[in-house]
């Protein structure tokens, strides 16, 4: 059955509802409207803004690196140098305004930032824009348009920190310019570190006719140049010469390598009446390289006063690249012939004397031994103990 009056409560329902959606509809489309509005206006303003190069405006530019925790300003920066940069700058009138709010410079490309940097341009204590500088120093600064409206000219500056970054070769430099205005700075290739080593071993032969020496030159960096060897005798007990068709140069590389060295021409020479020797411009060694130099030394003249001790003193030098490194051996090839040693008894007041001659058993044909005594002393035993020609004396002294 048709109920007339239930149809017509729902038909009222339905009609309100309709009416609320339309109202909505409309509110919808008016704030829709409205932000299309709004946004077409700022790509309007953005789209009008003229970027301007202040590169003709920095009036003066400055830079500072880094030298045991304090900035020091400088016009000589070498790769890879913390470095802060300041510049300042002055806008004439209109060159930005309400249409131009966009100022930018390109940094000479030598500078990089760990990132890029973003903040607020403040003057008098009020934000009046923002900038951001690119990790490669592309500065980009955006006034605000109240700041700039009226096209009045002013003063700004500033300021970041950095790593000088560019490819030069050992020897090459370049010359940067910040602005039109400033003078110029110059860029130093990187103070590479370098390093330079020298070991060197002495041994005698058997017979002490000879000494087979040898010299070590290592790097752990590398020595950034070629290498120079100095090698000479010095003053000692006893002195020796070079068998000069005993040198040899091998180089070693880092993986163990071996390759013997012939593009090199040893000077000799004396030097207060000691002889000595140079080798110039061997090769670089590159990282974990070496040279090592071998001779042997003959002729080796022994002293015949003193207590028969005799070592060969030898100075060698090895210099790259304005670093050196240098060692000085005594290569021992006869020990004393003769040494003495005494020990006193408190319990018996008597001093017991040990004599060694000839340790080494070397040829003593020719030499003697004489033995002084106090006269207050009294011999009192006197013993002389032969072995292989070490000769061996102990006396007691009462």
């Amino acid at each position: 059955m048709f109920d007339f009056e239930v149809q017509l409560r729902k038909f009222i329902v339905n009609k309100k509802k309709s009416r609320r959606l339309c109202f909505f509809m409309l509110i919808l489309s008016f704030f829709t409207v409205y932000a299309v509005y709004a946004l077409s206006l700022s790509s309007a303003v953005a789209l009008n803004d003229v970027r301007v190069d202040f590169g003709s405006y920095i009036t003066s530019a400055s830079v500072s690196t880094l030298k045991n925790g304090a900035w020091i300003e400088t016009s000589e920066l070498m790769v890879g140098d913390s470095v802060k940069v300041n510049i300042e700058y002055t806008l004439d009138n209109n060159v930005v305004d309400s249409q131009n709010r966009v100022i930018y410079y390109d940094m000479p490309n030598v500078f990089l930032l760990e990132k890029e940097q973003q903040g607020t341009v403040r003057d008098k204590g009020r934000t009046v824009g923002t900038y951001t500088i690119s990790r490669d120093g592309k500065i980009a600064i955006t006034f605000n348009n109240d700041f700039v409206i009226d096209g009045e000219g002013f003063t700004g500056q500033i300021q970041f920190q950095g790593t000088v970054s560019c490819d030069l070769d050992k020897d090459e430099t370049k010359n940067i310019v910040i602005g039109n205005n400033t003078g110029t700075i110059t860029i130093k290739p990187e103070d590479v570190k370098t390093d330079i080593s020298m070991a060197k071993s002495g041994v005698v032969s058997n017979d002490k006719s000879q000494i087979d020496y040898t010299l070590t030159v290592s790097t752990k960096n590398g020595t950034g140049g070629s290498v120079e060897i100095s090698d000479a005798f010095t003053s000692a007990t006893a002195s020796a010469k070079y068998d000069k068709s005993s040198l040899s140069v091998t180089r070693v590389t880092e993986g163990g390598n071996r390759v013997t060295v012939s593009n090199y021409s040893p000077v000799f020479g004396t030097s207060g009446g000691l002889q000595k020797f140079s080798i110039n411009n061997l090769p670089e060694l590159k990282a974990g390289e070496q040279y090592i130099i071998t001779y042997t030394a003959d002729n080796i003249s022994l002293p015949n006063t003193g207590n028969g001790e005799a070592s060969v003193s030898n100075y060698a030098k090895a210099t790259s690249n304005g670093k050196s490194s240098d060692r000085q051996i005594y290569t021992q090839v006869q020990n004393a012939l003769v040494s003495k040693s005494g020990n006193y008894n408190s319990k018996t007041g008597k001093i017991s004397w040990t004599i060694n001659i000839n340790s080494q058993g070397s040829d003593l044909n020719g030499y003697s031994y004489t033995e002084f005594i106090r006269r207050e002393f009294q011999r009192s035993l006197f013993t002389i103990y032969v072995s292989k020609e070490l000769y061996r004396c102990i006396y007691n002294c009462i």
